[in-house]
């Protein structure tokens, strides 16, 4: 599944810059006299990153869950298969210390995917609700 990761992130990116290609916006940096470099770069990128950015954090996840799999079959002392012993033996207050690190990595990647997200696109910065239209 991983090894079709890269390309599967490529054609991500392409459908995604393609798409914001067709936008407003980059038609009027077009008509401001722009190159075409420019115009993928400073306006169709950066548009285009937020979903892929997104696809990213899911992989992230996807990835702490794994970590339990490849921990298990391979015998590698680490948390996930900390786990998967305490599971077998019934030790709960230690299924509850995993359950609580693998939901607080998971929270902490979210956060950090939506703070590149903002980053990348102001209208998902948050602002003074003042300043919104109504």
């Amino acid at each position: 599944m991983t090894d079709d990761l890269p390309d599967r992130l490529a054609r991500f990116t392409r459908a995604a810059v393609l798409d914001t290609l067709g936008g407003d916006h980059v038609r009027a940096a077009r008509a401001k006299g722009l190159s075409d470099g420019q115009v993928v770069w400073r306006h169709g990128l950066p548009g285009a990153l937020v979903p892929v950015v997104t696809a990213m954090g899911l992989v992230a996840g996807g990835l702490l869950a794994g970590d339990v799999v490849i921990e298990t079959i391979f015998s590698w002392p680490g948390m996930g298969q900390l786990g998967v012993a305490a599971i077998r033996s019934r030790d709960y207050p230690v299924i509850a210390g995993f359950a609580l690190y693998a939901g607080v990595a998971f929270a902490l990647v979210n956060i950090v995917i939506d703070l590149v997200c903002a980053l990348l696109d102001p209208r998902l910065r948050l602002g003074d609700p003042a300043e919104e239209p109504a």
